[in-house]
């Protein structure tokens, strides 16, 4: 593989300021190495055929025929593939969250927006004819000659719904399917989200909740397997993976920016955390399209 430099990691916006896009990829696509980029928008990745793997936020998934991806705004990804055939949808939260029901469901969803899982599956039985017909349907009404708005979203809800369900059912653990458990799961998840940067203790996050660090914590292990300092350790060390391996900020400034006023603290942090010093992650990123 030839060696790049990879620096400011580039960052896409939907084409033509279009809120929705549903893009075929045929075999005349023989060849898929992109280099690392980001999206402002949500993208959904189906693989009718395929040969390779993916890098999603630096882990690498194995992609298969009848393989779906859910990618969140903000998250790194990479094609590691040779030919390729699938349907790429692509689209804004603005054309998704169109109502207070909308927010609610991705909210309380595990398809985006979800520190401990990059879900990237494949549909089997029942649940993978219905998922195919959601997207024929939806080719149809985007291929009019007016589309409309209404549907495709109404198409997109159902797609998003039928995926969630089985994600759900295949591959989550029984325990963390009780909606209580998930919803406050899904609470310290996004205060984790809100605050990493700035809040590296576990009492700022039960305060928010109205709990004791203990019972917090044990609300945390039971939703994603770990403390809440793991969740704000793992948040803290992937983006700090993002900044220095694909921006050109100095290792002080990020350091800074992820709320660390030490950056020699901040250095032996992440490689306790990577097992690689920033000055080595960086390297490795500047001299390869594969981390």
């Amino acid at each position: 593989m030839a060696k790049k430099k990879v620096q400011n990691i580039p960052v896409f916006d939907l084409p033509g300021n279009r809120q929705f896009s549903f893009f075929n990829v045929n075999s005349d696509h023989k060849k898929h190495q992109y280099e690392p980029h980001r999206h402002n928008f949500y993208e959904i990745i189906f693989y009718r055929k395929v040969e390779g793997f993916q890098l999603i936020d630096f882990e690498e998934f194995e992609v298969r025929p009848g393989t779906w991806t859910f990618l969140s705004p903000g998250q790194v990804h990479q094609f590691h593939t040779g030919r390729m055939e699938g349907v790429i949808l692509t689209f804004s939260a603005h054309f998704l969250l169109r109502s207070p029901d909308d927010k609610t469901f991705i909210k309380n969803n595990l398809l985006f927006h979800h520190p401990e899982y990059h879900p990237s599956f494949s549909i089997g039985g029942e649940d993978e004819g219905v998922m195919q017909s959601i997207l024929d349907l939806m080719e149809k009404e985007y291929n009019r000659e007016n589309p409309s708005p209404d549907i495709l979203h109404g198409y997109l809800r159902l797609l998003l719904e039928n995926a969630d369900r089985a994600f759900r059912s295949t591959r989550m653990p029984v325990s963390v399917r009780d909606p209580r458990l998930l919803d406050r799961t899904r609470q310290i998840i996004a205060l984790v989200e809100k605050n990493y940067h700035r809040h590296h203790n576990v009492t700022f996050y039960a305060d928010a909740m109205h709990l004791t660090p203990k019972r917090a914590n044990e609300i945390s292990k039971e939703g994603t397997g770990i403390t809440i300092m793991s969740l704000v350790h793992r948040r803290i060390t992937l983006e700090a993976k993002r900044m220095i391996g694909y921006s050109d900020k100095s290792i002080k400034e990020i350091s800074f920016n992820l709320g660390f006023e030490d950056p020699a603290y901040f250095s032996r942090f992440f490689k306790k955390n990577t097992g690689e010093s920033p000055e080595v992650f960086r390297s490795k990123c500047s001299n390869s399209t594969r981390v």
